[in-house]
């Protein structure tokens, strides 16, 4: 019974000072925003009690922390689900960068003549522009050091 006499009286406390702030903004396009936000905290100070009925910690204080909380959880799980997005990405690039390098040196090129797919962490074909033709074994060799098929090889003179 006490909770409903502490209702009362939050609520008639927030009814005067809303009513001013009304006054206050009488005739301005702020009165509906006043309003709407005084019908939301008049509909959270006369839920709080019956609310705490579902026990000592269900406090509106609470409900509403746990909302705040469950809310900034979401919003680190998601932040760290694109943080390892984007650092898979960045690996994935290093690693491509380091094949196309050691592409590079074997084929005595700049590594801006070589481009490399991969997929799902596998080479699936490398291309080099090499200046002149290269030993008819340089193909055999990088299939079996990269792990590619000679199909998926090719070597092409630049021009």
């Amino acid at each position: 019974m006490s909770e409903i006499l502490i209702m009362v009286k939050r609520v008639s406390v927030f009814l005067l000072g809303a009513t001013v702030l009304n006054r206050l903004f009488f005739g301005t396009e702020h009165k509906k925003y006043m309003e709407y936000a005084t019908g939301l905290i008049l509909i959270a100070l006369v839920a709080a009690p019956f609310l705490s009925l579902f026990g000592k910690d269900a406090s509106l204080g609470n409900w509403i922390s746990k909302g705040i909380f469950d809310s900034r959880a979401e919003e680190t799980k998601e932040e760290i689900r694109l943080l390892g997005e984007e650092y898979e990405q960045s690996v994935w690039e290093r690693y491509e960068n380091q094949i196309r390098q050691d592409v590079a040196a074997f084929c005595g090129v700049s590594i801006d003549k070589c481009r490399v797919w991969l997929k799902e962490g596998n080479i699936e074909r490398i291309e080099v522009l090499v200046r002149e033709e290269q030993p008819a074994d340089r193909i055999l060799q990088m299939s079996i050091r990269y792990g590619v098929d000679e199909d998926c090889i090719f070597l092409i003179e630049d021009q």
